[in-house]
């Protein structure tokens, strides 16, 4: 596996624009308080479960796959785990954040599995080849991107022609008032906090992923999460 050198990861960072940097501070956490405090995002604002997220995202993984945003890299560790259980071909994965923090546990995470690449990567500005990925997953980070729009746009250039994304996207509350009143509070939070920009609307989400050329061939809400395949056409 591939690790990032510092230097050029501070050098990225440096350049990134104010709204990249303040995402990237945010989330410079210690791994164990990323992944309590993720427990507690996906149960009461998501109102979903790891399990679907890793059932989602592990069936949408290639010989060539980015990954992005990667955190510290729990939720691909335990796609890859769920992979190798069921005997399917091992992924080639690049995986990127903006958080050096990140990106430094990603690294311990993966330093034994020769398969996954982690490094620095604004995924507004992607420094890679059109079409260079057959797969992309956008895990627990469409709703961080402070323009999703430039990231779809982004997204859909490295992603080669019929290549497939998946997103699990953070939707405004539903379901009964003293639970959407809790996960309101959540959020509120999180945006203070800067590790949330904005949770969408359903049709909001759906329609920027098809203005910004993709096809939807995949569509679940459960909770209050929407958990999207789209597919980058052919033509």
């Amino acid at each position: 596996m591939y690790e990032v050198d510092s230097n050029t990861a501070s050098l990225a960072a440096s350049s990134a624009t104010p709204s990249v940097r303040r995402v990237a501070r945010a989330f410079n956490t210690p791994s164990w308080w990323y992944d309590i405090r993720g427990m507690f995002l996906v149960t009461f604002a998501y109102n979903s479960t790891i399990w679907k997220q890793v059932s989602f995202f592990e069936g949408n993984l290639s010989e060539s796959h980015l990954e992005v945003p990667i955190g510290n890299g729990s939720v691909l560790d335990m796609c890859l785990k769920y992979r190798r259980l069921r005997k399917r071909p091992t992924p080639g994965v690049i995986a990127i954040d903006v958080s050096s923090a990140m990106i430094e546990s990603a690294t311990k995470a993966f330093r034994k599995r020769e398969n996954v690449t982690v490094q620095y990567g604004d995924v507004g500005k992607l420094d890679f080849s059109d079409g260079q990925f057959q797969t992309v997953n956008i895990a627990n980070g469409f709703h961080c991107f402070p323009d999703p729009g430039l990231a779809l746009d982004e997204i859909s250039r490295v992603l080669a022609p019929g290549g497939v994304a998946t997103a699990n996207v953070l939707l405004n509350p539903r379901g009964l008032a003293p639970l959407r009143w809790f996960a309101n509070r959540i959020n509120g939070w999180a945006m203070r906090k800067g590790i949330l920009i904005s949770p969408f609307d359903a049709d909001q989400a759906r329609t920027l992923f098809t203005e910004h050329g993709f096809e939807i061939i995949g569509d679940e809400v459960r909770g209050n999460t929407l958990y999207l395949t789209v597919k980058k056409p052919a033509a």
